[in-house]
C-alpha cells in the first residue's frame, strides 16, 4: 500500500499544483500540508476529504488503498458531509432523519431520473419559450 504523502505528491504533480495551491484551495495550513508531504503526519479524516476534493481524487485512493484514483459520482462525494450531519444528531434526530430519507425514497420526483431526448425548436432562443420548455420538462411524469 502506497503512503498518503506519495499519493498527495503524485496527484499534485499530475494536476500541476503547488503546495501553495493546495493550501489556498483546502484552507489547510501550510505547515500541516508540509508535514503531510514529508510523511511526518497523516491528515485526519476531515483533511483527507478536503485534500481529495481539491486534488479531485478518491479518498480511498489518497489513503493508499488499491482502488481507482478517480473520484466517484457527486452523490458519493456528498456522503461524508451527510454522515457528518447525521452523526451530530441525537438518537431521536437520527430516527427522524432516517424516516425522512425513507419517505423521500418513495417519491418519484426524488428517485426517478428523467431522460431527455434532443429536439429542435426554432424558438429556443426566446426566453419565454425556454421557460415553457423548462416547465414542461419539470412536469414530465413517467407513464404508469
Amino acid at each position: 500500500m502506497d503512503t498518503i504523502a506519495n499519493r498527495i505528491k503524485l496527484a499534485m504533480e499530475q494536476r500541476d499544483m503547488k503546495q501553495s495551491d493546495l493550501v489556498r484551495i483546502t484552507g489547510i495550513g501550510k505547515s500541516s500540508i508540509s508535514t503531510y508531504l514529508t510523511g511526518a503526519y497523516e491528515p485526519k479524516q476531515k483533511n483527507i476529504y478536503k485534500l481529495a476534493e481539491a486534488l479531485n481524487v478518491s479518498e480511498a485512493w489518497l489513503m493508499g488503498n488499491d482502488v481507482p484514483m478517480k473520484r466517484l459520482s457527486n452523490a458519493s462525494n456528498e456522503l461524508p458531509k451527510i454522515l457528518n450531519y447525521y452523526n451530530k444528531l441525537n438518537s431521536i434526530g437520527k430516527q427522524e432523519a432516517t424516516k425522512r430519507v425513507e419517505e423521500l425514497s418513495h417519491i418519484p420526483k426524488y428517485t426517478e431520473e428523467i431522460t431527455l431526448m434532443a429536439a429542435h425548436n426554432d424558438h429556443a432562443d426566446d426566453p419565454e419559450e425556454l421557460e415553457k420548455i423548462y416547465e414542461d420538462i419539470m412536469n414530465l411524469k413517467r407513464p404508469e
